[in-house]
């Protein structure tokens, strides 16, 4: 999957560069990768931008450009953000986070690398974890 975003619909930098990707989009098939959009735009923004590009907008060898690939909204960019904390956080504490996982909430701990490790895991669990099983461990961490 190669995810992108844009700001908004309807500006010339990412028009252009939504032309270029769908044009590519073979060439990412090829390499067995999806194209993933994702824009601050509602859906209907989507549709009338992407139907304009292919309508009616021609950029260098570009014309009539279907862009057949997802886009997707995030209107509010709460998830966005929620995301960005997310991804800091774990890689800043080597711990991994579980879906919408608010702060002070429990995280996950890296799933082990070695079988000694998975037994230790099961049958000695650290005092602030909770073992769901082998490969899912939660771990307490503070605020």
């Amino acid at each position: 999957m190669i995810f992108f975003s844009h700001l908004a619909d309807f500006t010339p930098v990412y028009t252009t560069e939504f032309m270029t990707f769908a044009s590519m989009q073979p060439e990412f098939e090829k390499l067995n990768r999806k194209l993933l959009g994702l824009s601050i735009d509602s859906t209907y923004s989507h549709i009338a931008w992407l139907r304009t590009i292919k309508e009616k907008i021609e950029f260098k060898d570009m014309k009539g450009v279907d862009v057949t690939f997802p886009v997707i909204s995030a209107l509010t960019m709460e998830e966005d953000k929620r995301l960005l904390v997310a991804m800091q956080f774990s890689d800043q504490h080597k711990v991994a986070t579980p879906a919408n996982r608010q702060p002070g909430e429990d995280v996950i701990v890296p799933p082990p690398g070695s079988c000694g490790v998975v037994k230790e895991r099961v049958e000695t669990p650290a005092a602030d974890t909770t073992v769901l099983d082998w490969f899912i461990v939660l771990k307490k961490f503070p605020k």
